[in-house]
């Protein structure tokens, strides 16, 4: 649960089992809080790419719960917790590299970034891959900076252990992704370690900080 800049209006994400209201079905959703200080829903955020990403699952007579429409299977996993940006929420699919960025002022998904393109047996899941993200974090600026595989590591059948790391910054506001500024990426690793899970953080003056599974090589 984050809240609003302007308060008393909260994002609430529960990666599992989502949340429901009639045939509506989403991992996240609005709540807020009354004059009682009681925080209580107020209506689900879509999750939409050509249509809904969710459908109802369940017995008949009991709450449905969301599962995942079979030609979107390969979105999972997601990232279990959203992230604050510049002025808006993401949700975000480490398996598919989809975000959805849900602005502060509406109810539904202001966009959808694909960070790499996917064949459809690859969002449907019935071709497996490693996570196109690797890890992300949000920036003193309101973006956010991704680390990604390469589309070579993710459509090859049989890729090297050690890919290459291609990093991205995605600006929420217009949706946008873009080239890292160079200082930002200076010490950088540009290759994965396939012996420790990558990830990374900023440091208390902002510098990128790689804390496990990268390495300097030539990126293929």
């Amino acid at each position: 649960m984050l809240e609003t800049q302007a308060g008393k209006r909260f994002f609430v994400m529960f990666a599992l089992p989502g949340f429901a209201k009639g045939r509506e079905m989403s991992l996240c959703s609005w709540w807020v809080q009354g004059v009682q200080g009681v925080v209580e829903p107020e209506g689900l955020i879509p999750m939409e790419l050509d249509g809904p990403v969710f459908e109802p699952e369940g017995r008949p007579g009991l709450v449905p719960w969301p599962k995942l429409k079979g030609k979107y299977g390969g979105l999972e996993p997601f990232l279990a917790f959203p992230v604050r940006a510049r002025e808006a929420f993401l949700v975000v699919s480490m398996n598919a590299g989809i975000l959805w960025i849900v602005p502060e002022d509406t109810h539904s998904p202001g966009r959808v970034v694909k960070l790499m393109g996917l064949t459809d047996e690859e969002l449907a899941g019935t071709r497996k891959h490693p996570p196109v993200i690797l890890d992300l974090q949000p920036m003193r600026d309101g973006r956010v900076l991704v680390a990604l595989r390469t589309e070579k590591a993710i459509h090859e059948p049989n890729p090297r252990p050690d890919p290459g790391i291609v990093w991205k910054v995605v600006d929420p506001v217009p949706g946008r992704v873009e080239e890292p500024d160079p200082g930002l990426l200076e010490g950088a690793p540009d290759e994965l370690d396939p012996q420790r899970p990558f990830s990374f953080t900023f440091d208390m003056d902002g510098r990128l900080k790689v804390t496990g599974g990268g390495r300097s090589g030539s990126t293929p």
